[in-house]
């Protein structure tokens, strides 16, 4: 082995043959999963609602479909993939209680979301409202922009 790459292979970031935890387990590292859902294709986003010490958790984490345009993708270091899993902790907007969440829920403008115009989306507000015990609740529909 020549040294550098011995020094490679003692460096304890420099695992080039690591595995990192995809999105969903990320998610679950954060708090307890209570509602998720996909909008988009070969990019887009995971949506999930989270709960930790009776906390609720909203979070977005965008996705791509090469490791030029997917940060899970381009983590090649430890370090690389401590820095995403560092930013996506920050992102979750947390609130201290149910009620806030709801409010939250029904208050956001989500139409200035990336995947607001795709029904899934839809689809995931209304079972974050279900699993928020709000079931006569729906999402405003934009009729002039249904992808269905």
């Amino acid at each position: 082995m020549e040294e550098d790459e011995r020094k490679k292979a003692e460096d304890p970031d420099h695992y080039s043959w690591v595995s990192f935890p995809d999105y969903l387990e990320i998610a679950r590292s954060l708090g307890n999963i209570v509602a998720d859902g996909e909008a988009g294709d070969y990019q887009g986003d995971y949506y999930f609602l989270l709960e930790k010490d009776g906390k609720y958790g909203w979070l977005t984490i965008g996705y791509g479909s090469c490791s030029g345009c997917d940060a899970l993708q381009a983590c090649v270091e430890v370090s690389d993939f401590q820095e995403l899993y560092d930013s996506i902790s920050r992102s979750v907007q947390w609130k201290d209680s149910k009620e806030e969440a709801i409010d939250y829920l029904k208050t956001k403008n989500w139409r200035g979301d990336f995947s607001w115009y795709y029904s899934d989306f839809r689809d995931f507000l209304k079972s974050c409202a279900n699993a928020l015990g709000e079931y006569d609740w729906e999402p405003p529909i934009d009729p002039e922009y249904e992808d269905d």
